[in-house]
């Protein structure tokens, strides 16, 4: 199960700078990273609920602090300073940053955290869920939405997590005002007429709302000029084949394996969901591809794959073990 607002949404305001208060529970796979800096602890980014497991976030957000063990993930949080007895709080086990991020002209914006426990999202964790992740097949309306605690109008962090719109943008608008602007790996949002995020919003998602009613993650906060007056741009595009992708070259995404289900008289039988390689044991995909796995010895990871269709010499199959 994921991308399910457990509430009716309030009216999306004018923007984060100024803008709305969401209604509590209406974005339940927003987190917020608070940092302890030598016993000064900080709220300093936003982060998404990707499985039960993992948190995403932009790399800028944890690559000058490395130390896993001083991150506390504020979850189901509605007003950030009063810690009310619906919060949870769960450590941070270890970071992953994206190995070709690059501060300067902000690529591959994007890093993992893993959580010290387990979510439970049918017992303790149950105010809580996952963000879907998009697939080929996913159909998008045209209502796309940002969330953070980012600095306000009056340069303050609000009390209450901030939403605004951000509708899509062609690449032109954006590559024109900002000269780092990666097309390959950048996705352009927002009006840039007085609504956007701003500096605190990092990390937190960029959600768009799909024909099945569930909200799917596109990208992540990552830069944007003077806030609230020119759109914005949002790192890493999950899922760009979505809204207008192109091919991959070979080796382009050494990282990206295909999820797909087997069995003894058709052993290609079916390519249902993609997944990153995150070490040489395991494998991040969305929990909403494999919460209906019974038997996993039906299933292995597709390697390599440049073409899905064809059996290249490249390819390497390994059965999924958990």
């Amino acid at each position: 199960m994921c991308g399910h607002s457990h509430t009716k949404p309030t009216d999306i305001g004018v923007n984060i700078i100024g803008g709305s208060d969401v209604a509590h529970g209406e974005f339940p796979w927003q987190v917020i990273l608070n940092y302890d800096y030598d016993g000064q602890k900080t709220d300093n980014c936003g982060a998404t609920i990707i499985n039960e497991n993992w948190v995403l976030t932009a790399a800028h957000c944890v690559k000058d602090m490395p130390e896993a063990d001083k991150y506390n993930i504020r979850l189901n949080v509605y007003n950030r300073t009063t810690h009310d007895s619906t919060e949870l709080n769960v450590k941070a086990k270890k970071l992953i940053v994206h190995e070709h991020y690059n501060r300067t002209i902000k690529v591959n914006d994007i890093a993992l955290i893993k959580l010290s426990e387990t979510l439970d999202f049918n017992g303790k964790h149950k105010a809580v869920e996952p963000i879907c992740l998009p697939n080929p097949s996913t159909k998008l309306v045209d209502k796309c939405v940002a969330t953070g605690i980012g600095l306000n109008e009056q340069g303050r962090q609000p009390q209450i997590l901030q939403k605004v719109n951000e509708p899509l943008r062609d690449d032109k608008v954006c590559a024109d005002i900002y000269d780092i602007y990666n097309s390959d790996v950048d996705l352009c949002g927002g009006s840039g007429q007085k609504g956007g995020v701003c500096t605190g919003d990092s990390g937190g998602p960029l959600q768009c709302l799909a024909t099945d009613g569930l909200w799917y993650q596109l990208g992540i906060t990552s830069y944007g000029g003077t806030c609230g007056e020119v759109p914005d741009v949002f790192g890493v595009q999950i899922g760009a084949t979505i809204i207008g992708g192109s091919d991959a070259l070979v080796g382009e995404f050494p990282w990206q394996v295909i999820v797909s289900a087997a069995n003894e008289t058709n052993p290609d039988a079916r390519d249902f969901c993609g997944g990153t390689i995150i070490d040489d044991r395991w494998i991040l995909t969305a929990s909403h591809c494999v919460e209906h796995i019974k038997d996993v010895t039906n299933y292995y990871i597709r390697l390599g794959v440049h073409n899905r269709t064809a059996r290249e010499p490249t390819e390497v199959d390994i059965k999924v073990n958990k």
